[in-house]
């Protein structure tokens, strides 16, 4: 397996800066995409092992709807979205200009909408942080899936377990007109991705 990148305090100020740069992106995204304006707000970064991801968002048995994306082109990416189901119905409820409470179930039109936020962030995120250092990237399609958040992390795990040690925890928020919607973004990049992304090689 590849080692794990070490990141320095001026690369992790960097990785940072670049994280929530990427963020603003998917917000202007999403605002282009809906006519609802929607801002997602980075509350807390960190880079952790495997095997400490799934202890980033509680409760392992929560019930959630996943987004799932993969990134293929000159390194590879994984990223997984993670919403509880409530704050997932709420969501819907803004993007498709539904009164507060409407959403009732993650019907198809629901999921559509939540496979629209996942092109987004995919384009804009993973691509935001790929163009710092001149990388190319696909997305894949998203997947869309509703079950408790450790299995759909497990599974995550399984695909990037091959070429990834680290992944890259980003405590969010979806916001709309007062409305906060707590997500989680887990990235998972090629561990040859960072340091091309911060200028620098990898090391303590």
């Amino acid at each position: 397996m590849t080692p794990t990148v070490a990141l320095t305090g001026v690369q992790q100020a960097r990785l940072h800066e670049l994280t929530a740069a990427a963020v603003m992106n998917v917000s202007r995204g999403l605002t282009q995409m809906f006519s609802a304006d929607v801002v997602v707000t980075a509350l807390r970064i960190e880079t952790v092992p495997l095997h400490e991801v799934i202890t980033m968002v509680g409760d392992p048995e929560m019930e959630v709807a996943g987004i799932y994306l993969m990134a293929e082109g000159d390194v590879s990416g994984h990223l997984l979205l993670l919403m509880r189901i409530p704050s997932a119905m709420e969501l819907c409820d803004i993007l498709l200009e539904s009164p507060p409470g409407a959403t009732q179930e993650l019907g198809e039109m629901e999921i559509s909408a939540l496979g629209e936020v996942g092109n987004i962030v995919g384009s804009f995120f993973l691509n935001s942080m790929a163009d710092s250092s001149g990388l190319r990237l696909q997305v894949s399609p998203p997947v869309v899936a509703c079950d408790m958040a450790g299995a759909l992390i497990s599974a995550a795990l399984t695909d990037v377990a091959m070429y990834a040690d680290e992944a890259l925890v980003i405590d969010a928020n979806f916001e709309h007109r007062g409305r906060r919607l707590p997500a989680w973004f887990l990235a998972f990049p090629d561990p040859t991705m960072l340091p091309a992304m911060l200028g620098t090689g990898g090391g303590a």
